[in-house]
C-alpha cells in the first residue's frame, strides 16, 4: 500500500483540528467561593462599662437618650432662686448627682421619694445632689414639691424653667440623674427603667 505524501497528511490534520473546534466549546467550572454569612463577619460589640475603678461589678445599661457628656465638660445645671447660674466646675472633686424632674413627670415624684434617703446617706462621704426642675418656676416647683411631702428634700435645689440646662446635658425629658465622678465625668445615667439600688451600687463603689 503506497505510502501518502506529506501534504495530504498536513491537510488531513488540519480538517480534524477545524472540526473539533467548530462544535460547542467546552463550559469551564467556576469555582464556588464561600462568603461567610453577614452574622458570623460582623463583629459583637459590648457596651463600654463606666470608666469608675472596679467597673467589673458593675452590669452596663443603656444611656437614656442623649451622649454621655464625658470629662473636663464644664456642664451648666440650673439656677437658683435668684437666677445665679451653678455649674459643675464648682463641685470640683466631688461626686455628683444631678436629678432633673418636673411636675408634668408621673414618675418623678416616686423617683424623688426613693432619691431623699440616698441623698441623706451617702451626703456624709461627700456626695452632692443636685435637684434640677424643668419647666417650672421656683415658686411652683416648691409648692409641687410641698404637697407631697418632698419639700424637705435634702440636696440642692435648681430651676431649668426654659429646659436650656437640661437640652445642654442630653436630656430629652425626665425622669434623668446623672453621676459624675470626682474629675468631673459622666459615669452612668439612669432614666425611668433604672433602679436605685443601681444607683447605690454605683455610689458605693465612688464614695466608700
Amino acid at each position: 500500500m503506497p505510502t501518502p505524501h506529506l501534504p495530504h497528511l498536513v491537510v488531513i490534520f488540519l480538517l480534524a483540528v477545524t472540526a473539533a473546534c467548530s462544535g460547542t466549546p467546552r463550559k469551564v467550572p467556576v469555582k464556588e467561593v464561600q462568603v461567610q454569612s453577614t452574622a458570623a463577619a460582623a463583629q459583637s460589640y459590648a457596651m463600654e462599662e463606666p470608666d469608675i475603678g472596679n467597673a467589673e461589678a458593675l452590669t452596663a445599661e443603656p444611656l437614656i437618650q442623649g451622649s454621655s457628656l464625658g470629662a473636663g465638660s464644664d456642664v451648666l445645671l440650673g439656677e437658683i432662686v435668684n437666677g445665679g447660674q451653678v455649674y459643675l466646675s464648682q463641685f470640683a472633686g466631688k461626686v455628683v448627682l444631678v436629678n432633673y424632674w418636673s411636675s408634668s413627670c408621673s414618675p418623678c415624684g416616686a423617683w424623688l421619694r426613693e432619691m431623699a434617703p440616698v441623698s441623706l446617706d451617702y451626703q456624709p462621704f461627700g456626695l452632692v445632689v443636685a435637684n434640677v426642675n424643668i419647666g417650672d418656676t421656683p415658686q411652683a416647683a416648691m409648692a409641687w414639691l410641698d404637697a407631697r411631702g418632698l419639700g424637705g428634700f435634702s440636696g440642692l435645689q435648681l430651676s431649668d424653667a426654659q429646659g436650656l440646662a437640661a437640652g445642654t446635658a442630653g436630656v430629652a425629658k425626665p425622669p434623668a440623674t446623672l453621676l459624675f465622678d470626682r474629675a468631673g465625668k459622666e459615669v452612668m445615667r439612669y432614666g425611668e427603667s433604672s433602679t436605685i439600688d443601681r444607683m447605690r451600687q454605683d455610689l458605693d463603689l465612688l464614695l466608700k
